[in-house]
């Protein structure tokens, strides 16, 4: 049975992909499939990809088998939108909850795919790569092959370009204008960075996660993640020109302009006009 797996032969092991197979007919099927017993193993298994998507009427006609199950058959749901799958389902299954993959350990698996494929990658471009994929190997590998078609040569500029990002240092530097409150030069920061050409979306969130930050320094907060441990220095000296309650009121204008942000397709000039904003709280 093991080796039957490893070469993806085994006749007991069904995988159904319910994106492509959403239907009450689609779940009589495997209702009907699973009364017959194991050609090989001790038990059938059904590995039910994309579980959220199966209609209404699909969890419905599948209650009562996932209730009283054949001792013969195993069915396995997986999702990465828990919250779509319905209550009267979610209590008939064991729920296993698996966590991110460690930094350090899919940064590794990635430097190994590089090196098997020839592709010379910066190590500074695999850690922004991971920044954005949160211990999911799965995009990683994507976002990984998404840069690739660039180059076979990946540097931390390259993956910055493609993603529309800025450097950790560039926000810094947005970041300690915004702290001594000079609004003419964090407008000059802007134009000389090309920020219409950059993602708003990803300055949002990267000024949130660097406003997070500052203020765990402010209270004293040692463990910082990952790619800012090169650049600790920089954030203490910014952390230094701000005051906890001054880092807490640009964490809450950000929380409350969210909304708009998101809502309006005038990103840029918005994020400006909030950034603006962030050099007058006090």
């Amino acid at each position: 049975s093991c080796l039957a797996m490893s070469n993806g032969s085994h006749p007991d092991f069904i995988e159904i992909d319910a994106a492509s197979h959403t239907g009450v007919d689609n779940v009589r099927n495997i209702i009907e499939s699973s009364s017959y017993m194991p050609l090989a193993g001790k038990k059938k298994v059904y590995l039910i990809d994309e579980a959220h998507m199966l209609s209404k009427a699909a969890f419905n006609a599948f209650l009562k088998l996932l209730e009283e199950p054949p001792k013969t058959v195993m069915f396995m749901l997986a999702t990465t939108e828990t919250n779509k799958i319905p209550a009267t389902v979610l209590s008939r299954c064991f729920q296993l909850m698996f966590p991110p993959i460690a930094h350090a350990a899919l940064r590794e698996h990635l430097m190994a795919m590089c090196a098997k494929e020839g592709v010379i990658i910066d190590p500074a471009a695999v850690d922004l790569l991971l920044q954005e994929t949160e211990g999911s190997a799965r995009d990683a590998i994507n976002l990984l092959e998404r840069v690739r078609f660039s180059s076979d040569q990946i540097s931390e500029e390259l993956v910055l370009t493609v993603l529309g990002k800025i450097s950790n240092s560039t926000l810094i530097g947005l970041m300690d204008a915004i702290a001594q409150q000079q609004p003419v030069a964090l407008i000059e920061q802007l134009q000389e960075m090309h920020f219409t050409s950059r993602s708003p979306v990803a300055l949002w969130d990267g000024l949130v996660h660097l406003c997070k930050t500052l203020l765990w320094i402010k209270y004293g907060v040692t463990a910082l993640a990952p790619e800012y441990e090169g650049i600790r220095s920089q954030l203490q000296a910014v952390a230094g020109k701000c005051s906890r309650n001054r880092l807490h009121a640009m964490l809450t204008l950000l929380w409350q302009q969210e909304s708009t942000f998101n809502q309006t397709s005038k990103k840029h000039a918005f994020l400006e006009t909030v950034l603006l904003q962030l050099c007058t709280l006090s």
